[in-house]
């Protein structure tokens, strides 16, 4: 739910790359500031040494690699900014390059054809996917979903909607309300967990100034439900402290019964435990930039959060101790929305990149650092992909969510807008 969730928030100005609104880490919000002050000045130096830093902060967040390949450009250091180009593209990356005027001074290399005609070519449509369902309601704003190995159904959650729709695999894609709009007092359904042992699944669920009725009274208010898988029955629910705003995103279900979910108001990460009815902070506030979705490893210990801006942080359970996946120099891990797990390998919903994709990341044994990527999708008809789930050895996505039309209190109406629909990727 990026765009909601930086809306809410007020983190990223999405319209003014590269760089976002400053949070609690006074370092980077210095340099982010002082980039803005040195391109005014044309101090190109000082530019170029902020943008450095901020590299080095925000390990490696693309649109700064771009900006870093201009400033060596201004400073005559052609040879320099043609390999922050090169590695900009490595990462299947693409930009309009004759848009960038400091760009210009690298044309005359030898390397740019090469460079320029790569950075192109990462455009090119990648379809691997197939359509299963296309969802019923174009103004739903499909969010997430999740998978009931006993019944073979899929859950989607509605957040304009305020709804929960089933879809039965094996009845030909039949959709059908498992929670019909506002019931239970749900407000906008945005995350899904299914815990397969005790029979139920998990909702986040906020006020949003989009989704139908909305009480502006409510506003900032958050809670996590619980729904049993046979009768649809609400049978938890707990909810955010009210003495903040919350914007309680998305979640991972662990088999043990634990609910891990980020919050990007806070920009803490909670948990759930079974039969206490609060959140506990797991993670808190200050230490990720903009968390997004949670996904447990194999073996359980740690919790892989992906974060908007700076990559996948890994939450060791029992210390508490927040560390970042390693990557190669070649490899984007920003701009994550949905997160997994699947077979030695995360997988990665990527509507932070241009272009929009969908991103397998093979990892080493331990899961303990990236080794590459592969594309699964990217084209156009992603258009705004926000998540996916894994049954057994298929993966499913939500492509064409609606988001792009969302926009503070309204959804943009555009009578050509299509449904939202769900693909699928045989994983082996």
């Amino acid at each position: 739910m990026r765009l909601f969730a930086l809306l809410a928030a007020g983190l990223l100005a999405l319209a003014t790359p590269p760089f976002v609104a400053a949070q609690s880490d006074s370092t980077w919000q210095d340099h982010n500031r002082a980039v803005g002050r040195a391109r005014e000045a044309r101090d190109w130096p000082a530019y170029r040494y902020h943008l450095t830093r901020l590299e080095t902060l925000l390990r490696g967040f693309p649109r700064v690699v771009l900006r870093l390949a201009g400033a060596e450009a201004r400073l005559g250091e052609h040879e320099a900014g043609l390999r922050w180009l090169e590695r900009y593209a490595a990462m299947g990356l693409t930009a309009d390059l004759d848009a960038d005027s400091a760009l210009a001074p690298l044309r005359a290399l030898p390397g740019w054809a090469p460079v320029a005609a790569r950075i192109a070519r990462n455009a090119e449509p990648v379809r691997r996917g197939d359509t299963v369902v296309v969802l019923p309601s174009r103004d739903m704003l499909a969010e997430d979903l999740a998978y009931d190995r006993r019944t073979g159904r899929l859950f989607v959650s509605s957040m304009r909607e305020r709804r929960i729709v089933a879809v039965d695999r094996r009845g030909a894609g039949r959709v059908t309300d498992f929670v019909p709009s506002g019931q239970d007092g749900i407000w906008a359904a945005v995350d899904l967990g299914v815990d397969e042992r005790r029979g139920l699944l998990w909702v986040t669920t906020d006020v949003l100034a989009f989704q139908v009725g909305y009480d502006s009274t409510e506003a900032g208010r958050a809670a996590l439900l619980a729904y049993d898988l046979r009768t649809g029955r609400l049978v938890r629910r707990i909810d955010a402290s009210r003495d903040v705003p919350h914007f309680l995103g998305d979640l991972a279900v662990a088999p043990t019964g634990e609910v891990y979910v980020s919050d990007n108001a806070t920009l803490a990460v909670y948990v759930a435990r079974p039969g206490v009815d609060s959140l506990e902070v797991l993670v808190p506030s200050g230490v990720l930039l903009n968390p997004q979705n949670p996904a447990l490893s194999p073996d359980g210990r740690r919790l892989f959060v992906a974060d908007y801006l700076m990559g996948i942080a890994v939450v060791d359970l029992a210390s508490r101790q927040v560390g970042w996946l390693p990557t190669p120099p070649d490899v984007a891990s920003s701009g994550i929305d949905g997160l997994y797990v699947a077979g030695r390998s995360l997988i990665g919903v990527q509507n932070g990149t241009a272009p929009e994709r969908i991103v397998r990341f093979p990892v080493d044994e331990g899961f303990t650092r990236i080794l590459g990527w592969e594309v699964l999708e990217q084209n156009p008809e992603l258009n705004e992909p926000t998540h996916c789930v894994v049954a057994d050895d298929v993966l499913y996505c939500i492509a064409n969510s609606g988001g792009e039309r969302a926009r503070g209190a309204t959804v943009r109406d555009d009578p050509a807008a299509r449904p939202p629909a769900i693909l699928r990727f045989r994983l082996r």
